[in-house]
């Protein structure tokens, strides 16, 4: 019985990193890190043309089930079933891994060949963690970023995505957006104010669009805090659509309100960034069905710290700019923590002694306390001047 081992040993050695052809028969399938195959059809049908031009990977044939364990490969697979007798070709790995480390190394594999949406990196994330602290071995964010050759900001975001509500999901499958920050953003919304995230999916669903700016707006304002708003254009007279019921769509989805900070509804038009699968031209016309739509009413709260609205008492010189000294310039940030993702700014009165690091103020636990930060853990999201005194 040991010399049979032994010579089984032996050809699964021999098979290891040589390509060899497989049924879909011969091959046992786990849950993939991708859960959602696209394109499959046609990928299937490339197979009648031009072949098999990347193989599989596999693990060493599993002597129980005389079956080969996919490892990667799981859309070639999948259209390897719609072509019964088709020959996969395969390459044995028989490196032995950790399952944490293999969720691991089929999400690198699948964000190579063909990008993962943000929920599909979120779940396998999370999986990999919870695999790792079942054996014993637990994964901070900072071994996913070094292990994945990522930032520490990109593990905190994915893995809070890791669990959207049905809805958002659905946006994702149907070509809708797969915008990280659309999709975060919107989570917190549910949480807000349920009736308004409600609004912002049926109009998604109807246009196959969403603002991100829109979206983002309503989060701010359902949190209490100030919805910034723009000049409209000095050139550009006020039209009478801009002067009507809806608000004026140039101030980036913010409506009428007197002193209350209100968010666009999701049936109104802005001029802000848009998350979508389908060209512009295929999307209805903004502007219609607000009746129908909540609104986001708020009273404003004045934000704290130095990255607050620009100085009003700076002019516009019409070359792009505002000029200011170096000492007013304010660089506002987000940084992922390993228990959230925390916001302030760059601090400009002192440099770090490593130059892959700079020291942030964040407003942590409610208060603000410097930290020196990874600059690649570091996402600007503005830069604005200073408020002056008088």
């Amino acid at each position: 019985m040991t010399r049979l081992n032994d010579l089984m040993d032996l050809g699964r050695a021999a098979q290891e990193n040589q390509i060899i052809l497989l049924s879909v028969d011969q091959i046992e399938v786990k849950p993939q890190v991708r859960k959602d195959f696209k394109e499959i059809e046609e990928l299937a049908a490339s197979y009648d043309d031009e072949g098999q031009q990347t193989p599989i990977i596999v693990g060493p044939m599993n002597p129980e089930t005389q079956k080969y364990p996919l490892k990667k490969g799981g859309r070639r697979y999948a259209a390897a079933v719609l072509r019964p007798g088709f020959k996969l070709k395969a390459i044995v790995d028989g490196k032995k891994r950790t399952p944490a480390k293999e969720i691991l190394s089929q999400l690198i594999e699948n964000e190579q060949r063909q990008n993962l949406n943000p929920y599909e990196v979120g779940q396998a994330l999370a999986e990999a963690k919870a695999e790792a602290k079942a054996a014993g071995e637990p994964l901070s964010n900072q071994d996913l970023a070094t292990y994945m050759g990522k930032s520490e900001t990109y593990i905190s975001i994915h893995l809070g995505l890791a669990d959207l509500p049905e809805e958002l999901v659905d946006l994702i499958k149907g070509g809708i957006t797969s915008d990280s920050e659309v999709l975060r953003e919107m989570k917190q919304l549910k949480n807000l104010q349920p009736e308004t995230f409600t609004a912002f999916i049926e109009r998604a669903n109807a246009e196959g669009s969403i603002s991100r700016q829109q979206v983002r707006d309503a989060v701010r304002a359902a949190k209490g805090k100030t919805v910034p708003t723009k000049a409209p254009p000095a050139q550009e007279p006020q039209t009478e659509h801009q002067a009507g019921k809806v608000g004026h769509p140039a101030q980036d989805g913010v409506g009428k309100g007197g002193n209350s900070s209100q968010a666009n509804p999701p049936g109104q038009t802005d001029q802000s960034p848009v998350s979508h699968a389908k060209p512009e031209g295929q999307s209805k016309a903004q502007g219609q069905g607000e009746t129908n739509t909540p609104a986001v009413v708020t009273t404003p709260s004045q934000e704290q710290g130095p990255a607050a609205a620009p100085n009003s008492s700076s002019k516009k010189n019409g070359k792009g700019y505002i000029p200011i000294t170096a000492e007013r310039q304010v660089i506002g940030i987000k940084v992922a923590l390993d228990s959230a993702v925390a916001s302030g700014y760059l601090m400009n009165d002192r440099v770090s002694e490593d130059p892959s690091k700079a020291w942030c103020m964040l407003m942590i636990g409610g208060s603000q306390q410097p930290k020196q930060i990874k600059v690649d853990q570091i996402d600007i999201v503005s830069v604005a001047a200073m408020e002056t005194d008088g």
